[in-house]
């Protein structure tokens, strides 16, 4: 017994180094195919020689060269794949039944030009799916039928999470596509799968058509049937945006219109059923083109009194958010205006910007002057304020404050004293200039609003009371500028 236990040790010892060769310098003696794996002889002084995995060949090992298979390469356009008309499903047939049918088909609204679609044309049927659905990793197609482009990308779909038929399809179709060996290539729309099966099998099948300009013509029915259903391609892709997420969509025949309509929109939330799109990365939507992001180059840091957050505003621009007290106006951050008349600053309910209550009362035409003259803040473009513009400084005083019944307005034309100025102008009725004037202002303000019926004078505010009233420019009262 313990004679053929060394014999039987030696002869296999003897047996693996003889079928792995002579060893070279790096101990690798031989390499060789195993299924998909390459693999390599290695020198081992505890075993003697052993095959060892080397890599894994995702398309498949060359046994000549014992090297992995390049990935296929198929230089080939798919066909033209829009505008398609499907029929209803039918079926199961065999594939050659299948050809036959949809060859004679007519369908009620007048066409008999069906035909069963090729792979290329099937495939777009597929939704969820990347890896087979049009443009996927899969690469048969109607010009790369053969068995080389049946890679593993086409076993799987991937990522798919829910229905992957673009019509509710769960079964294995027919494309007219042919392989080898009396087979033809099919969709399993159960899990997005394109293979070949043997054309004596019966499967499911759609027929189509590709609608033609002459389709509303008098040739023939003018319009399709309640119910029929085609793909049609999203109309065009705006710049800097990209499909979200497909580029042709499935339309369904109502009786008067096809919908969904084929109108590409901006929506961030994905959809297979509409022609959706959103904005490339560091783009965003205007309203009317996607923009570059005005954020991504920061301009909120460092920016005095900003906490470095920024937003992007409605007019495509951005927004700093500005710390307490401040607001922002469209460049910097701005004192908010409150009781403390800290100035310059910012309303932040009208945007106006208001400078500080001139030091003495000035005339008419001295307070017009000072505002044009005046320089405040880095700011040169600072205004007599009209009537309206005064108003909006009025807080608690329903009557007179912007939108109150007091009808003087510059902006509505409404200056004459006759036709304009009635009791609900003269006061609020209240005596507290701390409820009244946003500043804690209790003095006449002029307007540069002049009165319509007398060029003489000018319309104020006395924010003693809420009073609107109006006197002549020689009288002094103070002013503030606002821009």
């Amino acid at each position: 017994m313990k004679k053929i236990l060394i014999f039987t040790l030696v002869a296999v010892l003897f047996s693996t180094i003889e079928s792995c060769g002579k060893c070279d310098d790096d101990h690798i003696l031989d390499m060789k195919c195993s299924g998909n794996t390459v693999v390599k002889c290695r020198h081992n002084i505890d075993v003697g020689y052993v095959w060892e995995p080397q890599q894994t060949c995702p398309y498949g090992c060359e046994s000549a060269t014992a090297t992995c298979k390049p990935k296929p390469y198929c230089n080939h356009e798919p066909d033209s794949v829009v505008n398609l008309t499907w029929s209803s499903k039918i079926g199961p047939k065999t594939w050659k039944k299948a050809v036959e049918y949809c060859r004679d088909l007519t369908s009620s609204s007048g066409y008999n030009d069906w035909r069963l679609p090729n792979i290329d044309a099937l495939r777009t049927l597929i939704q969820n799916c990347p890896n087979t659905s049009t443009g996927g990793q899969c690469l048969v197609s109607s010009g790369c039928l053969s068995d080389d482009f049946l890679t593993y990308e086409c076993e799987t779909c991937g990522s798919a999470n829910s229905a992957i038929s673009k019509l509710d399809d769960d079964e294995v179709f027919w494309s007219s596509s042919e392989a080898k060996s009396g087979k033809a290539w099919t969709v399993d729309f159960s899990t997005g799968e394109i293979d070949k099966h043997s054309s004596s099998k019966s499967y499911f099948f759609r027929c189509v058509r590709t609608k033609k300009d002459s389709d509303n013509s008098s040739g023939g029915n003018s319009k399709p049937v309640k119910g029929d259903t085609r793909i049609t391609k999203c109309s065009k892709l705006p710049g800097n945006a990209t499909w979200n997420t497909v580029s042709s969509i499935v339309q369904t025949y109502d009786g008067s219109d096809w919908k969904p309509s084929a109108e590409t929109v901006h929506n961030d939330k994905p959809s297979e059923e509409e022609c959706r799109f959103k904005c490339i990365d560091n783009y965003f939507w205007s309203g009317s083109k996607c923009v570059l992001n005005p954020c991504e180059s920061d301009p909120c840091d460092g920016l005095d009194h900003s906490t470095g957050n920024c937003s992007v505003s409605d007019d495509a621009g951005y927004i700093c958010e500005c710390e307490d007290g401040f607001t922002w106006n469209k460049t910097s951050c701005e004192i908010v205006c409150d009781k403390s008349d800290t100035t310059p600053c910012k309303d932040a309910e009208t945007d106006f910007m208001w400078s500080a209550k001139s030091t003495s009362v000035k005339t008419w035409d001295e307070a017009k002057n000072y505002c044009a003259d005046l320089e405040k803040g880095g700011y040169s473009d600072w205004r007599f304020p009209t009537i309206d513009e005064l108003r909006s400084l009025i807080d608690g005083c329903s009557n007179t404050k912007s939108g109150g019944k007091c009808k003087v307005s510059a902006t509505n034309g409404c200056l004459s004293s006759k036709d304009c100025w009635d009791s609900s102008c003269n006061s609020c009725g209240q005596t507290n200039a701390a409820t009244i004037s946003k500043f804690g202002d209790s003095d006449i303000f002029w307007s540069s609003s002049v009165r319509s019926d007398r060029d003489d004078s000018a319309w104020y505010v006395d924010f003693s009371d809420g009073k609107i009233h109006n006197e002549v420019k020689s009288n002094s009262y103070y002013v503030r500028c606002v821009r």
